[in-house]
């Protein structure tokens, strides 16, 4: 995430910040976000971590520390059997995700409205 606040010829000074939720661990952010809304579209954490790049075990630990940190399940899994396994996503997860999308998109707003306050005669 990042605000841009000034053309610098062919290239642009931006401010960057990153969001996350952290108990003892870091529970939420932009990685695990993408990785929801990746097994949303996919229906399976194995397709959403090949999808992303990530190896299965990562992706697995990521879900199983922000549902211990935040306190709730992310998903509802359905395990092998004839047609296979998936899973999806849990109306806590579901809300979170949208939190998470909204929460970011009005502190980008925010974020671009101080940047230009205190940097634009500066930089």
């Amino acid at each position: 995430m990042y605000s841009q606040y000034q053309n610098r010829g062919d290239f642009s000074l931006k401010l960057r910040y990153k969001v996350w939720i952290e108990g003892k661990e870091k529970a939420f952010g932009k990685g695990p976000y993408e990785l929801l809304l990746m097994i949303e579209q996919v229906g399976s954490i194995n397709m959403a971590c090949k999808k992303l790049n990530m190896s299965y075990s990562k992706g697995y630990n990521i879900i199983k520390t922000g549902e211990k940190e935040l306190g709730f399940t992310f998903l509802n899994r359905q395990i092998g059997g004839k047609f296979g396994g998936g899973c999806e996503l849990t109306s806590e997860a579901r809300e979170l995700i949208s939190a998470y999308k909204d929460f970011n998109t009005e502190l980008e707003d925010i974020i671009n409205e101080l940047s230009e306050k205190y940097f634009r005669k500066i930089i």
